[in-house]
């Protein structure tokens, strides 16, 4: 093994032709099993007199090697020796220096490695060649010793519980880093601007989760605030700058600027500020007093050169306006702040809110990619114009009586006088003015608003504008029908006007203006008056938005197509066809696009997020369609290849949407088809091969097999047998903890109801599987069970003595649990307060009681009277959970309706509340929105997330739903009265007064319930 063949291995490695690729793959694993191998690997990757290609195949082969085997568990696999681990760790920094940057970036990947496994025990001289790096007077070994110190805070900045040698580092090496920024600053070469930005990204990182008592001490603190302001000031002449505002954004000097920002605003946002958290409250008092208000005056000259025309990074300007919105809140800062607003409106705000030649260029060239970068709000997410408008936002919200009507007649000014704009700067003005009251508008409909209701009248005024010479002033009237969606016109004129401008905007043939109106349409669904006016076209309109979808490829439109779909199923039940093979045909395109391995991820990206989109709309079609079995049957034809495309080719962002339509389909029609059964193995294979972290969203889907699906699963032994081997997977996972298996105990719950009689040998394995959970209530991996699991483990065996209760307490014997179970439940009867877990409970303790007495075990026999007094306990507690049922479900609309208002950010009902002066504006209605959002999460994904005890689940349906316990019970009881003499002695012997007259109450209820079912009957005759 010599460099020069090693060399020619890891050249062929660039052939195109696949079996030398493969030939020259297993000469390497022979070479791995060689000591000094990895030596002579990163040798070759050094020497310049190699060819770069090979070089860098030699690299990325470092890399992966370094990946699996510095610390390789794997069985049949080469770790890599301790010798040549020593020897990586002598040489790989000083390899950095000798390498071009394309193969620099495999090695600081290889250095990120070792760090991760063998710092800081492993690597002890680490730190002292990094020392003697970053003391020297050579600019390229300060560099090296930069990139390895990056590597370090990259892995350890979130590392919550291991703090000390990340603390180490800050107050050890900071330092030597903090004097080569110094010196550097005070040089204008682009070299000296590409250490300074790595030294601040460095800094940054650290202070993303804590801010160390050393680096908030003004011996640490002073000097690197100065010198972050110091590159916040440096001038950097435009004419240095390169022609094309691309090249500017990345141009090394604004680089740096962008990190100095993002250093002090982080520092003034999380940890300076008052309303910081509770342990950096003295060091924000410290901070806003004297450092805060340099910074903002700082801030603030930069400002006034982006006024005087000096080109400002589009990073630089967001970090502006992040900040401006942060001194808002504090008195010392809003005090210097206040007497600027007026300028910042006018000459910061103003102008990004403005239409421009580059988005005009923009739309010109791409109008898709203008679309995306105009209507995906996470593209606008960092930009410019997001802090700005978030900016305006809190100035309006939190110093109201200071900015709100002179904001607003700043506003209204430039409207009036740009009102008929005649040329292209008037109509920048107008749309810059129009942004800005689109970004008001929560706040001008609030309760106290002194504008609320003249604002109809506002709106109404700019409607010339949907028929503008300006594309861009129809984007935002349409923008604005949106905006002010809550505006709630009751002038059945002006809400037919603004159908008829948003109706015309979608006939335009540009595409940004026919997006925004649709968007529009969609606010206006709001008014009946305009669900009548588009009922009779609504074909037409969807075969608009499909079109409008293939152009754009995004989920901008999705939401609008499965409104329409519910509010006008009835009208688009002939097309429903026709519409779901459009879906299918364009859902299909996109994600093989999407799918194929040189896709760029950004476009796949999109194209996946509206793939799922348009899931939604046919999961609404097919919800729409359910009083229609025959187009559910096509659509079931139609939508069966995205189904299997997306199944075979594990999609796994897309299972939650296709599982839903596949629950759609059986739901609706309380059947399982022949189409349907042919996707039950791929669904099993997508379960066994991946997806087992997917059983919430199969769950639904695979209890339909069973449920709805009863005739044919109850004579398929294969389907019987791959979902036992689903459920066992589930109860048994490492990959899943106990609200997860879960879904494990209802699917062997379905399958003991739906399939009575036919699955016994399934029983003692059911029986097995919950039978550990609930002895080992506590496990090492996840502690204490959920009590909500364990109840569905108890429900498992109470299911398996409904469904054959000889057999079951035949297996309890066998492993001798019979009393031990029994003593457990009865014991835990007042955890079993859902309907179904009351009325479960009943019918099998009714169950148990038709055996023939002798042929009960003698464990059950002895404390046979229990069962009685269990029955009581269950009858007397079932209406409170009855009643409880139905008031979940009078209360689950109205708790929706309250979650998505606090969703939608401000209530038009919610005042404004401010505070008196200049003081500290304090952030205090956080915690009831995060105290909703948690509860919606729960009921989002699942209702036994809270880890305590199960809820009434109100979609949930079983075959005990048709069982009425009253008058099962009466049967049951009279049948042994008569003919189990020595059973109903024990159960009855003990009953005090009460309890009889509580039993005959019962009898009495079930009589009731006997007669209402005979009207019901006679009234369905």
């Amino acid at each position: 093994m010599d460099k020069d063949s090693l060399s020619q291995l890891f050249n062929a490695t660039l052939s195109q032709d696949q079996n030398v690729r493969m030939k020259v793959e297993l000469a390497l694993k022979d070479y791995e099993k060689q000591e000094n191998f990895m030596n002579v690997v990163l040798t070759i990757i050094c020497s310049e007199d190699v060819d770069l290609g090979t070089r860098h195949a030699a690299a990325i082969y470092f890399k992966n090697r370094i990946r699996k085997g510095w610390d390789n568990h794997l069985p049949n696999f080469i770790g890599i020796s301790e010798s040549d681990k020593e020897f990586i760790k002598q040489n790989i920094i000083e390899a950095l220096s000798k390498v071009p940057q394309v193969i620099r970036t495999q090695l600081t990947s290889s250095i990120n490695i070792v760090l991760c496994n063998d710092w800081p025990e492993k690597w002890p001289q680490l730190v002292p060649n990094l020392t003697a790096l970053l003391s020297s007077t050579d600019y390229q070994h300060n560099y090296i010793g930069v990139l390895v110190l990056n590597e370090i805070v990259r892995i350890y900045q979130f590392k919550k519980d291991e703090r000390e040698p990340l603390i180490q580092i800050v107050e050890h090496i900071y330092p030597l880093t903090l004097k080569i920024a110094q010196n550097a600053a005070n040089t204008d070469t682009l070299e000296a601007a590409e250490i300074i930005k790595l030294i601040f990204k460095i800094y940054s990182s650290s202070i993303q989760c804590d801010f160390f008592p050393c680096l908030q001490n003004e011996a640490s603190l002073v000097p690197w605030g100065t010198l972050f302001l110091q590159i916040v000031e440096k001038d950097i002449p435009d004419a240095v700058l390169p022609e094309l505002k691309e090249e500017r954004e990345k141009y090394p000097w604004w680089k740096a600027k962008k990190w100095a920002y993002k250093c002090l605003n982080r520092i003034f946002s999380r940890y300076g500020s008052p309303n910081s958290l509770k342990e950096y409250r003295q060091f924000a008092e410290g901070f806003t007093q004297n450092f805060a208000p340099i910074i903002l005056k700082s801030y603030l000259k930069q400002t006034e050169l982006l006024v005087n025309g000096r080109f400002v990074s589009s990073w630089v300007l967001h970090l502006i306006g992040d900040f401006y919105t942060e001194c808002v809140k504090p008195k010392v800062t809003w005090q210097i702040l206040k007497s600027q607003v007026e300028a910042l409106t006018k000459y910061f705000i103003f102008p990004l809110m403005c239409f421009n030649a580059e988005e005009q260029e923009l739309w010109e060239e791409d109008p898709v990619e203008y679309v995306r970068k105009r209507f995906d709000p996470m593209d606008d997410f960092k930009s410019p114009v997001a802090s700005a408008a978030a900016f305006l936002v809190t100035l309006v919200k939190d110093r109201r009586s200071r900015t709100f009507m002179p904001i607003l007649e700043f506003i209204n000014n430039t409207i009036e006088a740009n009102k008929q704009p005649q040329d292209m700067n008037s109509a920048y003005q107008k749309d810059g003015a129009l942004a800005m009251i689109g970004i008001l508008s929560d706040l001008t409909l609030r309760k106290n608003s002194p504008v609320k209701d003249q604002m109809g009248n506002f709106l109404l005024n700019l409607f010339d504008d949907f028929n503008s010479q300006f594309p861009f002033l129809r984007v935002r009237i349409c923008e604005l029908i949106t905006k002010f969606e809550d505006l709630e016109l009751n002038d059945e004129v002006s809400i037919l006007l603004s159908l008829q401008g948003v109706m015309n905007c979608m006939q335009n043939e540009e595409l940004p203006v026919k997006i925004a109106s649709c968007l529009a349409l969609s606010s206006l669904l709001q008014y009946e008056s305009v669900q009548a006016e588009i009922g009779p076209h609504i074909g037409v309109i969807m075969q608009e938005l499909l079109k409008l979808l293939n152009e754009i490829d995004m989920d901008t439109l999705t939401p609008l197509m499965n409104r329409m779909v519910e509010l006008f199923a009835d009208q688009l039940a002939p097309y429903a066809t026709q519409l779901c093979e459009q879906l299918r045909d364009t859902l299909l395109r996109m994600i093989s696009e999407a799918n194929v391995s040189n896709a760029d991820d950004d476009i796949a990206g999109n194209k996946i997020m509206a793939s799922m989109g348009i899931l939604k709309t046919i999961s609404t079609v097919v919800l729409a369609m359910e009083a229609s079995p025959n187009i559910l049957a096509q659509l079931e034809v139609t939508l069966h290849p995205v189904i299997h495309y997306i199944l075979e080719k594990q999609i796994i962002d897309l299972y939650d949407d296709i599982f839903e339509i596949i629950d759609g389909f059986t739901y609706c029609q309380k059947k399982v088809s022949e189409v349907i059964w042919s996707t039950f193995d791929l669904i099993y294979k997508t379960f066994m091969d991946d997806a087992v972290d997917y059983i919430r969203e199969m769950f639904p889907c695979l209890d339909n097999f069973i449920s709805f699906g009863s005739n044919v699963f109850n004579t398929n032994k294969d389907y019987q047998n791959k979902m036992f081997e689903i459920i066992k997977t589930v109860m048994e996972s490492d990959n899943l903890d106990a609200t997860e298996r879960i879904y494990g105990s209802q699917l062997m719950e379905s399958m003991m109801l739906n399939c009575r009689g036919v699955i016994d040998n399934y029983i003692p394995e059911f029986i097995t599987l919950a039978h550990k959970f609930i002895e080992e209530p506590v496990n090492e991996e996840e502690g204490s069970l959920p009590a909500g699991f364990i109840i569905t483990c108890f429900e498992v065996i109470i299911n398996a003595i409904y469904y054959n209760p000889l057999l079951s307490l035949s297996f309890l014997e066998h492993i001798n649990y019979t009393s031990t179970f029994f003593t457990k439940w009865f014991g835990a009867l007042d955890k079993f307060k859902r309907v179904h877990d009351k009325k479960l409970c009943i019918v099998a303790l009714l169950t148990l009681l038709e055996i023939p007495f002798e042929n009960i075990p003698k464990a059950l026999q002895d404390g046979w009277s229990q069962i009685m007094f269990a029955l009581i306990s269950l009858f007397q507690t079932y209406p409170k959970a009855v009643e409880e049922r139905k008031k979940l479900e009078e209360d689950e609309e109205n708790y929706e309706d309250a979650y998505e208002k606090l969703l939608n950010g401000d209530d038009e009902n919610e005042e404004y509340v401010e505070v008196e002066g200049d003081e500290n504006v304090i952030d205090g209605d956080g915690e009831d929105y995060l105290q909703l959002l948690a509860e919606a999460a729960a009921n989002e994904f699942g209702l036994y997330d809270s880890f305590e005890e199960l809820e009434e689940e109100l979609y949930f349906q079983t075959p005990l739903d048709n069982i009425d316990i009253y008058i099962k019970f009466q049967e049951i009881f009279q049948f042994i009265s008569q003919n189990q003499v020595q059973s109903y002695g024990l159960l009855t012997q003990s009953l005090n007064p009460e309890q009889q007259a509580f039993l005959n109450n019962v009898m009495e209820i079930a009589n009731q319930n006997r007669i209402q079912q005979s009207q019901n009957m006679a009234n369905q005759q």
